[in-house]
């Protein structure tokens, strides 16, 4: 391949490189923003909850906020057990400002609550004032609540006593468990509850149903947010596919400008075919030229869906941007690549001779 071609074609043509890159990077950009942020709604519990290395014992319903299971009730089924620690939350929404926002339990004095500072900027609360007022969103009560201080984060902390009230519920009840312990024992604590089907360990999510007589019933999840996702009719996998799908139609785009790249370089391309440059040797060269303006405009996309947040779902105050996996990165270059360069060689292959 000669060099002296890919130097001319770049000065003669360069603007429309440019144009072809800028359109890319656009479609790579929307397209990571969108699986980003299905990434991000499908992990939006574990944000909140740090699972770790342990099994979640919970109830089925669409969310944690609204689930229930009785502490008296898990370690009665587990009292046999040794070597396990239990770890409890509760966490319900709460109005505040007009404005609903999760508050979870910790260990903390019950007369006073921990405020996000994240939530006191988005409320603007002043730092310097002493209180704050809350609001039930199943009980038809109002809680003046001291502030003792400010965390990270978009939500609150308060004692479980506090908690509780807020949520209505008694004492004795939570959101979920969480079980540490080895692997040889949370498989004790998984057989326990009645699972017989394989499982993974760890982060296995058992939802315990009603027994019936003497029969537990449960179902099992892969996460946190599965469990609570697919009450809602999301599948995780279908949902990503989904988004895979919607991006892949945005990228067919790609081969348009395929298309019209080697149209708008006709009248240069055919001058380089009359003075001896072979066909192949002119569809190998935009290929290369073709391959530097998709792996660029993906990861120009990839800077600008990291550092910008244009695009973000706030959910109970707590905002979440895109988040993409390496692998997305991988199957955005692959589609971009197929379909533009698809196009750039059908292009050639009719319009030059």
């Amino acid at each position: 391949m000669r060099i002296h071609v890919f130097n001319m074609i770049i000065r003669v043509k360069g603007h429309v490189f440019i144009y072809v890159f800028l359109i890319l990077t656009m479609l790579s950009w929307l397209s990571l923003v969108a699986i980003g942020l299905a990434h991000s709604f499908l992990n939006f519990y574990d944000e909140i909850i740090n699972v770790g290395n342990g099994v979640v014992i919970t109830s089925q319903g669409f969310s944690p906020l609204t689930v229930l299971i009785s502490k008296n009730d898990v370690e009665k089924r587990l009292s046999d057990i040794s070597n396990i620690s239990i770890e409890y939350h509760l966490i319900t929404p709460v109005i505040v400002n007009n404005k609903i926002f999760l508050i979870r339990d910790a260990n903390i004095s019950d007369e006073c609550v921990l405020i996000g500072d994240e939530l006191a900027r988005e409320i603007g609360l002043d730092r310097d004032k002493g209180f704050i007022v809350l609001s039930s969103v199943f009980r038809d009560e109002i809680f003046y609540m001291k502030i003792c201080g400010f965390i990270k984060g978009f939500w609150l902390e308060a004692s479980h006593r506090n908690v509780a009230k807020i949520r209505g519920v008694s004492e004795d009840y939570y959101s979920l468990a969480i079980i540490r312990g080895s692997d040889d024992v949370l498989k004790k604590v998984v057989e326990r509850l009645g699972v017989e089907k394989s499982y993974e360990l760890p982060n296995i999510v058992i939802a315990v149903l009603p027994r019936i007589g003497n029969i537990s019933r449960v179902i099992t999840y892969k996460s946190l947010s599965e469990a609570y996702t697919i009450n809602l009719g999301l599948y995780r996998d279908y949902l990503l596919y989904f988004i895979y799908a919607v991006s892949i139609s945005t990228l067919a785009g790609a081969s348009i400008l395929g298309l019209y790249i080697s149209r708008s370089l006709n009248d240069v391309l055919k001058i380089f075919r009359y003075i001896g440059v072979s066909k192949r040797e002119i569809t190998l060269l935009l290929i290369l030229i073709g391959f530097i303006i998709v792996f660029s405009a993906v990861y120009v996309g990839m800077l600008i869906s990291s550092y910008t947040n244009i695009f973000t779902i706030n959910i109970f105050g707590l905002v979440l941007t895109p988040k993409n996996e390496t692998h997305d990165l991988f199957i955005m270059t692959m589609i971009l690549s197929i379909f533009y360069l698809g196009g750039v060689v059908t292009s050639v292959l009719r319009e030059i001779e």
